[in-house]
């Protein structure tokens, strides 16, 4: 398939996976995966912090998707029981508790 006539590749979003299965995703796109600093590259147990371009962006085959990452946070404590449980991992962002209908707030 010529490049001029290709359909462009949609930017996967890759922010939240080790930088290993970032890479291969971006790959997979028909895209060009660059680390943003040296040691992204390098050390594939990193976790992808931030791309550019954002996810759903279209670029033209062979169009490169930057990336930054971070150690993964650390793991459960030694003192959460049994099963380790300690729901490591990222904060899960999303609706709040609201006051109920027809309260005030007390000044």
């Amino acid at each position: 398939m010529d490049r001029r006539t290709a359909a462009p590749a949609r930017v996967p979003d890759v922010v939240g996976l080790p930088v290993g299965r970032a890479q291969d995703a971006v790959l997979d796109a028909g895209l060009l995966p660059v680390a943003a600093d040296q040691q992204s590259g390098r050390r594939p147990d990193l976790i992808v912090t931030g791309q550019q371009p954002r996810r759903g962006a279209q670029l033209g085959v062979g169009g490169r998707v930057q990336f930054w990452s971070a150690p993964p946070p650390p793991g459960p404590d030694s003192d959460d029981g049994p099963d380790q449980g300690g729901g490591g991992g990222l904060a899960r962002l999303g609706p709040r508790p609201t006051a109920p209908s027809g309260t005030k707030k007390r000044t």
